[in-house]
């Protein structure tokens, strides 16, 4: 006997819910096992089953920002509330300060480190057993993953007018390094910076996801969306003979367009730009790091290659608009380093420590009177 159109119709319907119903059920039981790791991550920041708290934010002018009044998981204060790593500072000094402002990426920031281990502090306190207790202050505007691009953004935008330096320490390359390591190189680095897109939930997406089956379909979908402020180019895992090939090939113009505007800028400030040319740890390191942290050892030559074509455009910018340079020859322990470049608190104290000197000598022969003994006080800006 055949059924009538409309029975057929109600007959596959009642197959196909079936189907669904069963699916469903065993994408909810199987969910750990058919997702996508990472993506099942971003799954339950999109349910709101766990917090995500940034260290970094998106900015409409600045690309991204260090997040304000940011804490470790522990409760330990990294950023104060203007998102420098520092403990809050008034915006103008009462007495005869002196500013200095430490710019860079990463290696500047102290990534590996508490903040008040970090080398700008490192320094603030070694200068001030020179200069006197309060007579000097430090600012670590270090911005992690930080290229030229930011570097200048942030100061242009914001902090020739919070922090008012009359010292600009300068640490930077590395960032700028591995913009040459991808094709297609532009100036502006749009070959390598992308917009951020922060992980919100939309309208009934909530909703939307209760379904296990549509879980499983968003683990996979979302598993490469980064969670950062900032997105780049993957160069960690480009062919290290392809990253070097282009590291040869292509000239870092976005660099050297970038830092002379921060020079130009600093000039119309008056505040004093001192270069410290950033490097890498030697190639010796990587046998004593954890085998996470070795990956930049394939591109070990692409690096160099790459910091030694941007440490020459710096230099080169350097002596044209009157900076000092302290050359970066730090003897650091290879037990120190973390990765290819960021350290351990030790190698920070032995960074903080290093640079003291070298700076307070330089003041005295290009800036005398920022920096004398204790008796004489520190100059302000």
């Amino acid at each position: 006997m055949s059924l009538s159109p409309r029975r057929r119709f109600l007959f596959k319907a009642v197959i196909v819910a079936c189907a669904l119903l069963l699916a469903e059920g065993l994408a909810r039981v199987l969910y750990p096992w058919l997702s996508h790791p990472s993506g099942r991550y971003r799954v339950a920041i999109l349910r709101g089953e766990v917090s995500l708290q940034p260290s970094r934010l998106p900015h409409p002018y600045l690309t991204y920002v260090n997040t304000p009044d940011y804490a470790t998981e522990e409760g330990r204060p990294q950023h104060n509330s203007a998102g420098y790593r520092n403990p809050e500072f008034p915006a103008t000094e009462t007495g005869n300060v002196l500013r200095i402002l430490a710019l860079g990426g990463s290696t500047t920031y102290g990534t590996a480190v508490d903040r008040d281990d970090s080398w700008p502090r490192v320094l603030e306190r070694e200068l001030a057993a020179v200069a006197g207790a309060g007579k000097v202050r430090v600012v670590n505007g270090g911005l992690p993953a930080g290229t030229s691009a930011e570097i200048l953004s942030h100061y242009a935008f914001r902090d020739r007018h919070r922090v008012r330096p009359a010292v600009v320490l300068l640490y930077i390359g590395l960032n700028d390094a591995m913009t040459l390591f991808t094709p297609g190189y532009d100036p502006e680095y749009t070959h390598y910076r992308r917009p951020w897109v922060r992980l919100e939930p939309r309208i009934y997406e909530k909703a939307w996801l209760q379904s296990g089956l549509v879980r499983v379909f968003y683990s996979w979908w979302l598993r490469g969306h980064s969670l950062g402020a900032e997105e780049t180019y993957p160069v960690e895992s480009m062919p290290a003979q392809e990253a070097l090939e282009n590291a040869r090939h292509q000239e870092p113009l976005g660099l050297k367009h970038n830092f002379e505007s921060l020079l130009q800028l600093m000039a119309a400030d008056g505040a004093y730009p001192v270069l410290i040319p950033e490097g890498i740890a030697p190639r010796e390191v990587y046998p004593y790091l954890e085998p996470r942290n070795a990956y930049a050892e394939p591109l070990h030559p692409a690096l160099l290659t790459a910091l030694a074509k941007g440490e020459q455009v710096l230099r080169e910018l350097a002596l044209r608009y009157g900076a000092g340079i302290i050359e970066n020859d730090a003897d650091i322990p290879l037990d120190c380093y973390v990765d290819h470049c960021h350290l351990n608190r030790r190698g920070e104290e032995i960074r903080g420590r290093f640079l003291a000197p070298k700076l307070l000598a330089l003041l005295r022969e290009k800036r005398p009177g920022l920096v004398g003994d204790p008796a004489q006080g520190a100059g302000t800006k």
